[in-house]
């Protein structure tokens, strides 16, 4: 979303970024208007948000030419207003179809009712396009970019590292509970290798932390927290692992890959 936010106000667009949870953990152009619909008393996140961004929009300076949802739920939300107030959207899925977001049968409702009514669909791979086309949705296959610049220094110095990068909190779709365990014999019989994983999350870390001590591995595995500097992790880093459950098409697997990095991930369809 900040990609592309940043790229189009480069080629001169005006640009509004509407969030509904608190929470700025990348750089944006300083010309994009940032909106925080995070307010209310409503304590259902999805009703709240509805609410907010159809009170928005019910202002026409608010109306934009286009507006670009991201993921399953906000997809729904932004649809419908979209449709209510006769705005242009284009809905973006972040994981293939396999997975369905909880509650699920909101997920179906989406996918079946609402992606038909969204000007364009955008998916990560063409494993999503027969699932999408079936359904009578207008689905093109936008794949995630990498703006790391390609690692050619074959000379470059790396460290025993083992880097896993994702948020702590989705540490079951990230897998990493999963990598601990699977991971402890092979640190144990190389004592001179390290496990970094990056990332943020408060409750994740206590769950992965209290792992490290059940499989005897706490000197060994390192939790840096949130990093802006993933890139130069990466080059200091031999080898790169993605224990994820399932994903759509993983940003931080193209990013490893640039950084010359030695790539290992579980066989999850798209992932």
């Amino acid at each position: 979303m900040t990609l592309l936010a940043n790229h189009f106000v480069e080629k001169g667009y005006d640009v509004k970024i509407i969030t509904f949870n608190e929470g700025d953990a990348f750089i944006l152009d300083s010309k994009i208007n940032r909106v925080k619909l995070h307010h209310g008393k409503i304590t259902n996140h999805k009703i709240r948000s509805l609410k907010n961004l159809t009170s928005y929009y019910y202002h026409k300076n608010n109306r934009p030419d286009v507006i670009i949802s991201f993921l399953t739920h906000i997809n729904l939300i932004s649809i419908l207003v979209a449709k209510l107030y006769r705005i242009k959207i284009i809905a973006s899925e972040h994981n293939s179809f396999l997975r369905v977001q909880d509650p699920k049968f909101l997920t179906h409702i989406t996918r079946t009712f609402l992606y038909p009514q969204a000007n364009f669909l955008t998916v990560l791979t063409n494993f999503d396009i027969p699932y999408y086309k079936k359904k009578k949705i207008n689905v093109v296959v936008m794949p995630n970019p990498c703006t790391f610049k390609i690692q050619t220094d074959l000379d470059l110095r790396r460290e025993k590292i083992i880097l896993a990068v994702g948020s702590l909190d989705r540490y079951h779709h990230k897998g990493f509970d999963n990598l601990l365990k699977l991971i402890a014999p092979i640190l144990k019989n190389h004592n001179d290798w390290t496990l970094q994983i990056v990332g943020g999350g408060s409750k994740g870390f206590e769950h992965l932390k209290k792992l490290t001590f059940k499989y005897n591995i706490i000197d060994q595995v390192q939790f840096t927290g949130f990093r802006k500097d993933v890139n130069i992790l990466m080059q200091k880093s031999e080898i790169f692992i993605l224990p994820s459950r399932f994903e759509g098409l993983p940003m931080v697997l193209l990013e490893a890959l640039s950084q010359g990095l030695a790539c290992v991930a579980y066989d999850c369809k798209t992932g």
